[in-house]
């Protein structure tokens, strides 16, 4: 199913009208119309490795890194098991929530729901357990590692400068090896020609050739095609990032890519799923209700794209049971995911 919008632009400031954009809308669409190849890994299931439903997978060097259930596995590119690094039965912490991988000190840092940083071997073994309660911010949402530092976005009070109202602001904090704060920036909404209400998902750092920006996705994906229109005429994405290092960090709707733009919000309720992308390139979007078909392996419906890196040079899906029953007859439906690694067109 094919629908094209036609988009008008209309300068305020100056009351004049801008051109007008055709982009066709796409609400089906197979994987291949945006990715170059799909690489199949199945991952090893064993007394010490049995997952559930994934949760977030990164990727350091030849190796991921799988949080399940509140539980942290490494394994090898071939889908080779390695190690357990945290789970909440090992009673010397509670259930991690989200982690970060540091593959100069060949580390994870995991951060726990009791307000901890644990910091791990590749190998498992418990190198330091800090203490988070002495961090500026109120609360930690996501965590990652990028150029020698670890980042984490999170939330905290501000006074007005009257002094009376209060409110939620979120912050961008870069930290060190020890996760000391080294400094902060606050993170802000980037100017989508609309009135939109400033309530974000848990953003998360990303990195682009101009500069660093925070992925949060939208909670009005209809919009999304309107709203990356407006960010990209004139250059205008660059321009936001292009910006100080004393100015707010943007948060976006979308992550960027050499040629797409990506966004999902594929593990709510039905109500609430959607797979949006926007081809630069060939000036197409798609916003797929259900995702994308799996034309590589036909494992049905792709719902979310996941980002292996801040830099979004990779990403992943995951398929286990009856999805991978032609790609893997000999995998029980409780055995762990087939993890999939896509590269996307250039």
């Amino acid at each position: 199913m094919k629908i094209a919008y036609w988009v008008v632009f209309l300068g305020i400031a100056s009351c004049v009208n801008r051109s007008v954009v055709s982009v066709e809308e796409t609400a089906e669409a197979s994987l291949s119309e945006i990715a170059e190849h799909v690489v199949a890994i199945p991952l090893e299931t064993n007394g010490r490795c049995r997952m559930g439903p994934v949760d977030t997978v990164k990727r350091a060097g030849n190796e991921f890194f799988v949080l399940s259930n509140r539980m942290l596995y490494r394994f090898d590119r071939e889908g080779r098991f390695l190690s357990r690094i945290a789970s909440d039965g090992d009673s010397r912490c509670s259930a991690i929530r989200d982690f970060a991988v540091d593959p100069q000190r060949r580390q994870v840092v995991a951060i726990d729901t009791c307000g901890h940083a644990l910091f791990f071997a590749y190998d498992g073994t418990l190198v330091r357990c800090n203490t988070l309660a002495e961090k500026p911010w109120q609360s930690l949402l996501k965590i990652a590692y990028h150029d020698g530092h670890f980042w984490a976005t999170a939330e905290q009070c501000a006074t007005s400068a009257s002094g009376g109202e209060r409110k939620i602001e979120k912050w961008l904090y870069r930290l060190d090896a020890s996760f000391d704060v080294v400094d902060g920036t606050p993170l802000c909404d980037v100017d989508l020609k609309r009135f939109h209400l400033s309530s974000h998902f848990d953003p998360e750092l990303c990195v682009s050739p101009h500069g660093l920006y925070a992925y949060t996705a939208s909670y009005e994906p209809e919009k999304l095609l309107a709203d990356t229109l407006a960010l990209i005429e004139g250059n205008g994405l660059e321009k936001i990032l292009h910006t100080s290092a004393d100015d707010p960090v943007p948060m976006l709707p979308f992550r960027l890519g050499q040629r797409f733009l990506i966004a999902s919000n594929g593990k709510n309720g039905d109500e609430s799923r959607y797979f949006y992308c926007y081809d630069l390139l060939e000036q197409r979007a798609f916003r797929l209700k259900n995702g994308f078909t799996d034309d590589f392996y036909q494992t049905g419906q792709v719902p979310d794209l996941q980002a292996l890196d801040v830099y979004g040079n990779e990403f992943c899906y995951c398929r286990s049971g009856q999805a991978v029953s032609r790609l893997c007859p000999e995998r029980a439906a409780t055995d762990n995911p087939v993890l999939f690694v896509v590269r996307l067109k250039a």
